[in-house]
């Protein structure tokens, strides 16, 4: 199962903030869909700001951006400005933000700048761990039923733990 880069770049990002903040990450096509859920558009909208963080190396412009997120460039300026804004006045965003752009400059951008670039990328580990996350963070709170019973649950993922 194959998916674009940034499109799988924009996963990770989701199970940074998920572990950062506490919260249970959402099903993988709500980060693509037209959405104002509050970490949604977060995690959406760091994703956007990492990648303009980095647009002078690649070359990128507003739009290219905006593509593998269904956005348009306008959308892609107001994330900026809300990211920036987020960094200045919240200190937890700000050690998140850096979390997710040192993830982007060590694993993402050397796939990207060189040579043998792929188009997209197997999107399977990404899940995994997406789901891992998911069950260990649930794993406190719930005994060995319930958790048997989001890991069935979380299987719409087709991916084995």
């Amino acid at each position: 199962m194959k998916i674009n880069i940034h499109r799988a770049f924009l996963l990770e990002v989701a199970k940074i903030y998920a572990s950062h903040t506490g919260t249970e990450p959402y099903p993988v096509n709500a980060y693509y869909q037209k959405c104002r859920n509050r970490d949604i558009v977060k995690v959406r909208q760091l994703a956007i700001w990492i990648i303009d963080n980095n647009k002078s190396i690649l070359h990128y412009t507003l739009q290219h951006i905006a593509n593998p997120f269904n956005q348009d460039h306008a959308t892609v300026i107001n994330a900026i400005k809300t990211v920036n804004n987020l960094i200045e006045t919240e200190k937890q965003f700000a050690v998140l933000a850096e979390k997710a752009n040192n993830y982007y400059v060590t694993e993402i951008l050397p796939i990207l700048l060189s040579e043998n670039c792929p188009d997209e990328v197997d999107i399977i580990p990404i899940l995994q761990s997406l789901k891992k996350v998911t069950i260990d963070m649930y794993r406190k709170y719930l005994d060995d039923e319930k958790i048997e019973m989001l890991s069935e649950y979380l299987d719409w993922l087709n991916v084995e733990e």
